[in-house]
């Protein structure tokens, strides 16, 4: 069948046409990420520079927005999102913030989508050969650790997005030496460049071959100039200083880039150890790349680097345009992750969130893989040939069945290499992508009124604005602390947290987030179950220079006792217990703080009666809410 000949281009279609399906099925499903709300923030303050250029009305709250200079994330360019925003400007700002976030999660997905469909244009064109194409884009595309992020990443992946389609570009302008791929490749790098600083690796593929295509270096020059024109007009953080604002912005990502007051506090959990971001080891990159890409890749990029160097050592630079290309490809990518690596290990740039600052890797480490796949498909071998595409297809089947089964929570990925071993020792969810289902099951849960809840490392500020109005709404996040009466819910995130289980004295957990056997994300629900009824009689002077209360009950094993509505918290340390069976001998309770309102009983306690006894200089213990708690 001539569909299925080497030329055509049938196969990589069919898989275009069903990422394109399963992109535009699966892409709500995430929900608001920790870092959108400042990337629209950042979207309403470029638009608010805007049109104060262009003179045009912008929404006067927009003026409550803090000036681009004092913003955080500055250096972040919205270029590339901007669509979104124009059509937020076209409903006058009204639209609900759950629709921007669909929006934005789509936009970027199809931004995504557009890169691979030239991407596998760009692979066809070199080899004509539709096996070894799709082969590519199944690499491109079941990247476990990436493929979430396409849709809420809209930095780091973008940033992927506009380096393949600055690649596709770049290879048509050396081909075709005309202006209008020049201009193409301008706008994509800068593009690249404004959405991550990092984009200007991307200039090392010009400069390898300005050096050595001499044919080239005339639309090189023009691509140059445009680029830089480009990247200036798209980026009004450098209409005020052209001059700084690129060197500014790496020392920005190289140093610390978070607000003063989280820097150097936040900590990174890496091989079952804490670090704090600025503290990691020079491994950090290389190891975490090792172990979040699919071990297919890191074997094929392996031969692949392989044979780029082999190339280099014999310092062969063929006559022929297609191998000519093909040195021209491969070697800026070798030269690109080397300078990178070597970077990371001598300046120590500060790390958080996984290595996702550094997904752009990838990228050359996908045409290393692409590399090899061009040898084990090229041998001429016939069963090599189809035991690598036997391979690819086991590759493909796996990763899709674990991006099934994990989704939507594929930024937990780990290789199967390391998978039982490293579960529970790196970082999990730094994207808070389990907190809006958290957040689902508890409006689920509560039919009606407010939900009260503590919330731990969950941030649910940032998955309200995924959410309906009416739903944000009924969500108050309470403070872990002293609290005048017991918080029905507590959610915890188990991102960076050292282990599995996680226990709240006085509350049971009731659903989990869990894959790969991994938590991601807990409820716990206050229980009322144990608790114990007592009547209480007070004790102004029991003749030790003390104040209290003696709790009578039913005879009972008591393992806990709590405190809400206090007159003042800085008592209960001082607080000490005493009980009876019989109502005449008092034997002391060993007891020790385990929550803020609560103290657990070192054994359980078999009595009738319990004294709580205070020093009178904290004058009478006035607390308006006890519970005991039944062991």
């Amino acid at each position: 069948m001539r569909i299925l000949k080497k030329g055509s281009f049938f196969l990589p279609i069919i898989l275009l046409v069903c990422f394109l399906a399963a992109g535009l099925v699966i892409c709500s499903d995430y929900g608001a990420s920790a870092d959108e709300h400042i990337q629209i923030e950042g979207a309403h303050i470029t638009w608010r520079i805007l049109m104060r250029k262009l003179g045009l009305p912008y929404p006067r709250e927009f003026d409550e927005l803090p000036e681009l200079s004092e913003f955080q994330n500055r250096y972040y360019g919205q270029a590339a999102m901007l669509p979104v925003t124009m059509y937020e400007a076209l409903h006058d700002f009204q639209t609900e913030s759950s629709t921007v976030i669909y929006l934005r999660h789509l936009w970027s997905f199809l931004q995504y989508f557009l890169a691979s469909v030239l991407f596998a244009l760009m692979i066809h064109a070199r080899y004509q050969n539709q096996y070894l194409t799709a082969s590519s884009l199944l690499l491109l595309v079941l990247q476990p650790r990436l493929f979430g992020d396409i849709f809420y990443n809209d930095r780091d992946l973008l940033l992927i997005s506009w380096m393949l389609i600055f690649l596709f570009c770049f290879d048509k302008m050396t081909k075709k030496k005309s202006l209008g791929w020049s201009l193409l490749s301008a706008y994509s790098l800068a593009i690249a460049v404004n959405t991550r600083i990092f984009g200007l690796v991307l200039l090392v593929f010009p400069l390898v071959t300005f050096v050595f295509s001499k044919e080239n270096r005339r639309p090189l020059l023009f691509t140059a100039v445009f680029s830089l024109l480009f990247f200036f007009i798209i980026s009004p953080v450098t209409w005020q200083n052209p001059l700084t604002a690129l060197p500014n912005a790496a020392e920005h990502f190289l140093k610390n880039q978070r607000s003063l007051d989280t820097q150097n506090k936040a900590s990174l959990l890496f091989m079952g150890k804490k670090y704090l971001e600025h503290e990691v080891p020079w491994y950090y990159l290389p190891v975490y790349q090792l172990i979040s890409t699919p071990v297919t890749h890191l074997v094929l990029a392996a031969l692949g680097v392989i044979l780029i160097i082999g190339d280099c050592l014999k310092m062969r630079l063929p006559n022929k345009d297609t191998h000519r290309s093909e040195w021209l490809l491969y070697f800026p990518m070798l030269v690109m992750f080397a300078v990178v690596y070597l970077a990371v290990i001598l300046v120590r740039p500060v790390f958080y969130n996984g290595w996702r600052h550094f997904y752009f890797l990838s990228v050359p480490a996908l045409f290393f893989a692409i590399r090899g796949l061009v040898c084990l498909f090229g041998s001429g071998n016939k069963l090599l040939t189809a035991g690598t595409g036997l391979i690819i297809l086991l590759f493909a089947a796996m990763n899709t069945a674990w991006i099934i089964r994990a989704h939507p929570y594929e930024i937990i990925y780990l290789n199967a290499a390391v998978r039982s071993k490293a579960a529970g020792k790196f970082d999990r969810d730094y994207w808070l992508i389990s907190t809006p289902e958290c957040m689902r099951v508890l409006n689920e849960t509560v039919p009606e009124g407010d939900i009260h809840v503590i919330d731990i490392d969950a941030i649910m500020d940032y998955a309200k604005i995924g959410m309906s109005r009416e739903i944000q709404d009924r969500f108050v996040s309470e403070p872990w602390q002293p609290a005048d009466t017991p918080v029905p819910f507590i959610l915890y995130n188990y991102t960076n947290k050292q282990g599995n289980e996680k226990t709240f004295p006085g509350y049971d957990a009731f659903y989990a987030v869990e894959r790969d056997g991994m938590k991601i994300a807990e409820l716990f629900r206050y229980n009322h179950d144990d608790l114990v009824d007592f009547t209480v009689s007070e004790e102004t002077d029991p003749g030790q220079g003390t104040a209290g209360k003696i709790l009578s009950f039913e005879p009972s094993l008591i393992g806990r006792i709590e405190f809400y509505r206090c007159s003042g918290w800085d008592m209960l340390p001082s607080i000490q217990f005493s009980y009876t069976e019989d109502g005449e001998e008092w034997f002391p309770i060993p007891a020790g703080l385990d929550s803020t309102n609560g103290f657990k009983f070192e054994y359980p306690i078999p009595a009738r009666q319990i004294r709580i006894e205070l020093p009178k200089e904290y004058g009478n213990l006035n607390c308006d809410t006890i519970y005991l708690r039944a062991e």
